[in-house]
């Protein structure tokens, strides 16, 4: 799959921020992503965001998860804003646009999703975010990227975020928790749970993506992503 590219006339003189969509599917993910991937073109054209979409390992070295902060990190030195959406993440709703939340002193943009088993569970997830490019930004995920002892953990780079914004991993895998504060978290903001819903405590009734990532079974996936994308067609029609 090869990316896609979407301009625009500008006036010379108007300054437009620029924003990328972003996804990455490789092996079984790939038929993942050729279904999502419906949702994200529309998500793009209606926003004005240029969308790259790849099935190529960008960190090759490293599990394929990894190169999703590989992708982010490049794209930040050609954009304003970088939004990354899962490839077993699809849009529902794309009436509204992330951007819309994007605030002068903040410059990450993600879920924190919660568990009803135990309410000291919580987790910022990173299969939906945007980010800004800034300095702090490409810092921060230099820092993820640093994250060496998560290389091979069952989280990834999911797991080098935790960590750096304060939450404990706990070795048994339980979700985890936030357990200290730490200075990076002013440059933060949790958003809605409309923008990466999920299942139990952490299912938004109105969702603006659906994240299905917590279903090891493919087939399943790959079902109930097919489902998504004949409701998101229904909902399209009903968009002015």
């Amino acid at each position: 799959m090869q990316s896609t590219f979407r301009a625009c006339y500008r006036p010379p003189c108007e300054r437009v921020t620029r924003r990328a969509l972003c996804s990455l599917g490789t092996g079984p993910y790939e038929e993942l992503l050729s279904i999502s991937a419906v949702t994200f073109e529309a998500y793009a054209v209606r926003h004005g965001y240029d969308l790259h979409l790849t099935t190529r390992l960008l960190a090759p070295e490293r599990p394929p998860a990894w190169s999703k902060i590989a992708l982010v990190r490049d794209l930040l030195e050609r954009y304003d804003e970088v939004f990354w959406v899962d490839a077993d993440a699809i849009f529902l709703d794309i009436s509204n646009d992330i951007a819309e939340l994007v605030r002068p002193d903040k410059d990450l943009y993600l879920v924190e999703h919660v568990y009803a088993e135990n309410p000291e569970w919580r987790s910022a997830n990173t299969g939906v975010f945007l980010v800004r490019s800034t300095a702090w930004a490409r810092d921060f995920l230099a820092r993820v990227w640093g994250a060496e002892q998560y290389v091979d953990h069952p989280w990834w780079e999911n797991a080098a975020v935790l960590d750096l914004l304060g939450y404990e991993l706990a070795p048994d895998l339980t979700p985890p928790r936030k357990v200290r504060r730490t200075e990076l978290e002013a440059r933060v903001e949790l958003i809605g749970l409309e923008w990466n819903s999920t299942a139990g405590a952490s299912l938004a009734p109105h969702p603006r993506i659906r994240h299905h990532g917590r279903s090891a079974n493919l087939s399943d996936l790959r079902r109930k992503l097919e489902d998504d994308l004949v409701t998101f067609r229904r909902h399209l029609s009903q968009v002015p």
